[in-house]
Parts: structure tokens; C-alpha cells; sequence
């Protein structure tokens, strides 16, 4: 290995350890400080109080709630978190109750709760890190893409406090990396099947029945074993923590089918030995790591899996017996879906908390930082969705349906406002956050690319019209082309520099003196 190639490789792991250090210390800054409870301005985070009613449940008593026991019902609302897919909150319980041995501190035992998500954070922020080196092969733009997606206000967020959206965004995360990841082994190292037909599939064939797998197909099932453990672990977070991530756990199945799908002289053939192998064990693997929570569910919550119909009865009975009535959907209030789509502050809502809005979307920045940053992602998503149709192949599907995940997500988003309780919340569609970063930055990649392009042009044209006679043998065109690069450089920078000025301006110099106002502690 080469002095310089040693020396990029470290360059690289500083790099890591230098985002994962920022990242971490900058979810834990808000993780140790904002409130449990109900503040003066809501600056706590929503429904936490009620969120960690379970996993305290779990920490005291050793076992997984049903969602009946008085002790995790939602005060003056009904109902509880555990009758919902509650694994995020299962691993906060059992990981509570480790540090119980050691402390009884509620303040010490929150931390526990919240550094689970913490924890789940920093494992995205590194799957979002590989993930981009394989979606762009422009470092410049792998780093636009790993900085864009986890320095979001409100995406880091979401790891800060006692929640089940960090998990599933996790999943999310290794959902399209294992796919990612496979469909580029795939393309530059696709192995010859026994036929002669260069494929992407491994041919688990053998000469006679003893001849061993050739070195090639040994790495290709070291390959596809490493995926379908990532992929089924990606399907599982998503299964056992947040039903709007589900649109996610879609699209693997296209995206799967595609794996064992293979073009040559124009011709499409399918792998369907492979695709079944694969598929039984892909399958076995996710109701493994899935199927016990269900079928409890199925037990305690009498035949009602999701726990959807369970939660829906529990707030009616909280009706009945307090007399308190909720706030009615739009459905109910008799609003038409063209009223509902036409109301403005239900959009600005939605998009300013998916920005960035901390505590019950009750920390608001003015008005010119939300529009800048519409603008920054605005001005790369469009070409960037443009640029979908120039696409081919594997690469394409891939965009497809990660536009399709997004769509559902927003849909399931849009059913549950309109019919069932109006929550205008950007956390309720924040498992699109890398999908739609990928657009932006491939937008930007593209609107760089051009501009450099352009710069380039404009100065061979100014080096054609000057005359002299020290050409030195091209050295001219090698001196633009390191230009352009610097000037391509520059402009990666400023977004860096933007969406890093943005997280900062927005999290230190507006939402943590509302936290200081009102720190945990004194409410523990």
C-alpha cells in the first residue's frame, strides 16, 4: 500500500471520528438538559412524559406492560404507548433496570432511557456516513449528503429524548444502505453463471455435485449474507417501532425482487432459485426477530396486532368516564379534504417542524431562517427529481422507490391528520430525511457540476484567445481543470458551511436558552 493511499485512509478515519465526535456531543447537549414535564412555553419534548411511563414500567417491574395497567395509562388523554409497537421502549426498560442495580436516581434513569436513542443516533449518523460514499463518488458530495441528513434541526432531534422514531429512522437508514451496498457488489462484481452469462446472481451450482464454490461466489455469499442480516434488522426496527417508516419496509420487496433481475443483449432474465433462496431466508430472519411481539399482541390485545383499535377504544372509555372530549379530526368537524389541503397553516406547520422545531413544536426560529432553508433544499431537490428520468437500471428502481416510500409515508401522514387527530408535526414524516436529502444533494451535484463545467469552458476560451508560446505541453488545461475543482470545492463548502451555521444558530443560539430556563434536573 502506497505512502498516499495510507495516508487518505487515515485522513478518512479522522474525518469519521471527527463527525461522530460533533454529532454525539451535540445530541448529548440536548439530551441532558431539556425537560421531562409540562414547562411554561411546552420547551419539553412531545409526549415523553407519557412515552416514559413505559419503559420506567419495565424498569420496575421486569416485564413488558400490556397497556391496561393504570401505571402507563396517558393522563387525561386514555390509552397508552404499549399498546403500540414499543420495542424502542422495551430496550430503554431493560437497560433502566441494568442501571437501577447500580442507582435509583429518576434523573439518572431518564439519562438511561434517553441515551438509547442517543445511541441509536450515532449508529445512523455512521450507516448515513457509508451510505454516502456509496451513493456519490464525489467525496464533496458524500460529505454534503452525511452533513445534510444528520445536521437537521429536527432529524437530530428526534434522538434527543424517550421516542420510537429514532429506531425506525435507523432502520430506514440500514433499509436502503443493505440495498445500496448490494446493488453496487452486484454491478462490479457480477459473477459469471455456469451458462456464460455474465449475471449478477451467485450460481450455486458445483461441477459433479463435490466441486467446491469457486473464491467469487464464496465473497458473493459472504456478501449476501451480510445483507440480509442488515436488510432483516433494517425491516425489524422499522416493523417494531413506527407504523408511517412501514412505506420503508414496501419497498424492500420491489427492491428485493430487483436484486436477482439481470439485462443482457436486451434481454431480462430472472434468478428464481436464488430470489426463493433468499426471500425464506430473509423472511425466517425478520419473523424471527418480529413475530414474538406480534403474537403477543395478538394474545393480550384480543386478535388486534397493530393495537390501533385498542388505543381507539381505551380513549373513548376515557371520554365516557371524564367527559372530556378530545379535539375532533377535520373528518369529523365536517371539513371537505379540498378545505383541509387548502389551509395554509397546516403546510407552513408541517414544513417548519421538519426543519427544525424543539420542544412540543414550540421553539420557533423567525421566519427569514425557515424561508432560507426551503430555499437551500428547494433549489437542489427539483433537479434533482428532474434528473430521476436520466437514471438507468438498478439505480433507477432504487429512486423509484424511494420517491414510492416517501409517498406513503406522507399519505399515511395525511389519513391520520384528516380522519383520526390533526397533528401537524414535520416528526410524523421524518423517515423521508434521507430520501429527500439524496435528491437535494444530487440536485447540487448536478448544478456544481454544471457551473464548473461552465468555468472550465470560459477559461479554455480566454487561455485560446491569448497568444503565447508557452503551452508547456497542456499544462494550461491540467491549471484550469485544479480551478474548477477548487471553485466546485468552494461551493460544497458554502452549503456545508450553511447547514452547519443553521443547526448552530438554531439549537445553541435559540432553543438551549429556553432549556436553561427550565433544565431537567429541576424537575427531577
Amino acid at each position: 500500500m502506497s505512502e498516499t493511499t495510507e495516508k487518505k485512509e487515515m485522513r478518512d478515519r479522522i474525518f469519521l471520528m471527527l463527525y461522530l465526535l460533533v454529532f454525539s456531543l451535540a445530541v448529548l447537549s440536548i439530551a441532558l438538559i431539556q425537560p421531562l414535564k409540562d414547562t411554561q412555553g411546552f420547551f419539553n419534548p412531545p409526549d415523553e412524559e407519557a412515552r416514559f411511563l413505559v419503559p420506567q414500567y419495565i424498569c420496575e417491574h421486569g416485564t413488558i406492560p400490556t397497556g391496561f395497567e393504570e401505571e402507563v395509562q396517558i393522563r387525561g388523554y386514555g390509552g397508552s404507548y404499549a399498546f403500540y409497537t414499543a420495542f424502542p421502549y422495551v430496550v430503554m426498560g431493560y437497560f433502566m433496570r441494568i442501571v437501577s442495580l447500580f442507582t435509583n436516581s429518576p434523573l439518572i434513569l431518564l439519562y438511561a432511557a434517553r441515551l438509547v436513542n442517543v445511541a441509536a443516533g450515532v449508529l445512523c449518523a455512521f450507516v448515513v456516513y457509508r451510505l454516502g460514499g456509496l451513493l456519490f463518488s464525489d467525496k464533496r458530495f458524500a460529505w454534503l449528503f452525511r452533513i445534510a441528513a444528520m445536521f437537521l434541526p429536527q432529524h437530530l432531534f428526534l434522538y434527543t429524548y424517550v421516542n420510537n422514531d429514532a429506531f425506525s429512522l435507523l432502520g430506514v437508514a440500514l433499509i436502503l444502505y443493505s440495498f445500496v451496498r448490494m446493488y453496487r457488489w452486484q454491478y462490479f462484481h457480477a459473477i459469471s453463471a455456469t451458462s456464460g452469462n455474465s449475471t449478477d446472481k451467485v450460481s450455486d451450482s458445483v461441477s459433479n455435485g463435490t466441486q467446491k464454490d469457486s473464491a467469487a461466489e464464496r465473497v458473493y455469499k459472504k456478501n449476501a449474507a451480510f445483507f440480509v442480516i442488515t436488510l432483516g434488522i433494517g425491516i425489524s426496527l422499522c416493523t417494531l417501532s413506527y407504523y408511517n417508516s412501514y412505506g420503508y419496509v414496501l419497498i424492500s420487496v420491489p427492491l428485493f425482487i430487483g436484486l436477482f433481475m439481470n439485462s443482457k443483449d436486451g434481454k431480462i432474465s430472472f434468478d428464481t432459485k436464488s430470489f426463493l433462496k433468499y426471500a425464506i431466508l430473509e423472511t425466517a430472519l425478520v419473523l424471527l426477530l418480529t413475530g414474538w411481539w406480534f403474537i403477543r399482541s395478538y394474545i393480550v390485545l384480543d386478535g388486534d396486532v397493530l393495537g390501533l383499535n385498542t388505543m381507539s377504544r381505551a380513549q373513548e372509555q376515557m371520554t365516557l368516564t371524564t367527559g372530556i372530549v378530545g379535539r375532533k379530526p377535520p373528518l369529523a368537524e365536517g371539513i371537505s379534504i379540498a378545505q383541509f389541503v387548502a389551509d395554509p397553516f397546516i403546510w407552513a406547520s408541517l414544513i417548519f417542524s421538519y426543519i427544525g422545531q424543539f420542544g412540543c413544536t414550540s421553539i420557533i426560529a423567525n421566519k427569514l431562517f425557515y424561508f432560507s432553508y426551503m430555499l437551500y433544499m428547494f433549489v437542489g431537490f427539483v433537479p434533482g427529481v428532474i434528473m430521476v428520468h436520466k437514471s438507468r437500471g438498478k439505480r433507477l428502481l432504487l429512486e423509484i422507490c424511494a420517491i414510492a416510500a416517501a409517498i406513503i409515508s406522507f399519505s399515511l401522514w395525511f389519513i391520520y391528520c384528516y380522519t383520526t387527530d390533526l397533528q401537524t408535526q414535520g416528526r410524523y414524516i421524518m423517515m423521508t430525511v434521507t430520501s429527500l436529502i439524496y435528491f437535494i444533494v444530487r440536485g447540487y451535484e448536478l448544478i456544481i457540476n454544471c457551473l464548473s463545467e461552465k468555468f472550465k469552458a470560459n477559461e479554455s476560451k480566454g487561455d485560446s484567445n491569448t497568444t503565447t508560446d508557452n503551452s508547456d505541453n497542456g499544462n494550461t488545461n491540467d491549471n484550469s481543470g485544479l480551478l474548477n475543482n477548487k471553485k466546485a470545492t468552494i461551493m460544497v463548502g458554502i452549503i456545508i458551511a450553511f447547514i452547519l451555521l443553521a443547526f448552530f444558530t438554531y439549537t445553541y443560539l435559540i432553543a438551549y436558552p429556553c432549556y436553561l430556563q427550565f433544565p431537567v434536573w429541576s424537575q427531577m
